[in-house]
């Protein structure tokens, strides 16, 4: 009785390790691709290579307006960036709300009905992209803070 016990136990044991396999697989699989603060520490740098470029198209361009190529690279950069970020935002929140629609659907004990309604409240959820800029603002507002507390001014050096 004691063995047919240890193989029953053993057996559960087995059943359970192959769910949570099962379930990190899944998790695996739903690995969201775009890491917001990932994104904001590479676009704090990014301003500053943004910059950089300015600060060495200007040395070899006639007038030597270094203000002026710092400004026009660091509006192409930060063009790029909000357009890459709202991009990347938009799919992270389809995929989340996919993830969230398979629960739904898994839940045991929902009707139909109210399996539907619940998706269709996930599929007509927000993907707060305003609030997300705050976010992506974050980098920017560092990098005028560094740059204030270096030089004492907001203003490009001359």
């Amino acid at each position: 009785m004691n063995e047919i016990s240890k193989i029953i136990y053993t057996v559960k044991a087995l059943e359970a390790m192959a769910a949570v396999d099962s379930c990190k697989s899944q998790v695996q699989e739903a690995e969201l691709q775009f890491a917001p603060l990932l994104y904001c520490i590479g676009n704090f740098f990014g301003i500053f290579v943004s910059l950089f470029i300015g600060l060495f198209i200007s040395i070899f361009t006639v007038e030597h307006d270094l203000p002026f190529l710092a400004g026009i690279c660091f509006s192409i950069f930060s063009f790029f960036s909000i357009y890459w970020w709202y991009e990347m935002w938009e799919a992270r929140a389809a995929q989340i709300r996919y993830l969230d629609k398979i629960d739904i659907y898994e839940l045991k004990g929902l009707s139909k009905a109210e399996q539907q309604k619940l998706a269709l409240n996930i599929d007509s959820s927000s993907s707060y992209i305003l609030w997300s800029y705050i976010l992506y603002f974050f980098p920017h507002a560092v990098f005028l803070g560094y740059w204030y507390f270096m030089f004492g001014t907001f203003t490009p050096l001359p």
